[in-house]
């Protein structure tokens, strides 16, 4: 299988290039989308080897996934790994996320931060991530530490109805996790090593409120009607869940 690595980066050229490298050790492709950056990430992450898309304004980090996604599955591509520009994450855990799409047994692994080890963290942000991931847990009824987690793998299929059904521009990560669940995605979390970075891009207090908002919004869709989600499952995407029982 053909595997890409989307990257959506912003003002990051002191870490894209090494995050790059090191990813195209793993991958087929590096494929880095520049939401509206003022420095030189475009241009150092061409440079590094990456496959660069840019966005001429930003537009938000899912906005910025779901270009990503479209190129990734424009050039064929079986599976996507989504990884932070920011040194974060790191690319030598790809394989293990890898391994269940690989062998059959999954179609979203989740890189989590928590599962099996402990981590130095902000406590708010432990505390957040400890909230959504129980809540959305119940909610599923599967086992998740980790639901805020950039670090993934995803097969096409499932990209293919993300990029259909998403609407979040900014704070996407709840939304393509419910999503997944309702469309039948087997999803398993995997350990991953965490460096976290000394300052935050993101507010603390907007953040986490927002996430609240994304969460609720795509809750409500599942207790909408879900016409339009059947009909991406079983007529675009061509997955009958037949063919996962059988």
């Amino acid at each position: 299988m053909h595997v890409s690595v989307v990257i959506p980066a912003l003002n990051e050229e002191k870490t894209v290039v090494d995050v790059v490298r090191k990813a195209l050790s793993f991958a087929d492709e590096v494929i880095v989308v520049d939401d509206g950056s003022t420095d030189r990430t475009a241009e150092l992450a061409r440079q590094a080897g990456a496959h660069v898309i840019r966005h001429p304004r930003n537009a938000g980090q899912w906005s910025a996934l779901r270009t990503g996604f479209r190129e990734a599955l424009r050039r064929g591509f079986d599976i996507v790994i989504t990884m932070d520009a920011d040194g974060q994450h790191d690319p030598t855990d790809i394989p293990r996320l890898l391994e269940p799409i690989l062998e059959g047994r999954a179609d979203l692994v989740i890189g989590s931060r928590l599962r099996g080890r402990s981590v130095t963290m902000i406590p708010y942000r432990y505390a957040g991530i400890k909230f959504f991931s129980k809540l959305l847990s119940t909610f599923m009824r599967v086992s998740l530490t980790d639901v805020t987690s950039g670090f993934r793998a995803y097969c096409s299929w499932l990209l293919k109805a993300l990029v259909k059904l998403m609407r979040e521009r900014q704070y996407g990560i709840l939304e393509a996790t419910i999503i997944a669940w309702r469309l039948g995605a087997r999803i398993e979390e995997k350990p991953i090593k965490f460096v976290p970075r000394r300052t935050s891009k993101k507010g603390n207090i907007r953040f986490f409120l927002n996430l609240v908002r994304v969460l609720l919004r795509a809750l409500m869709a599942h207790l909408r009607s879900s016409s339009r989600l059947k009909a991406i499952t079983y007529g675009l995407v061509f997955r009958p869940r037949s063919s996962q029982e059988g």
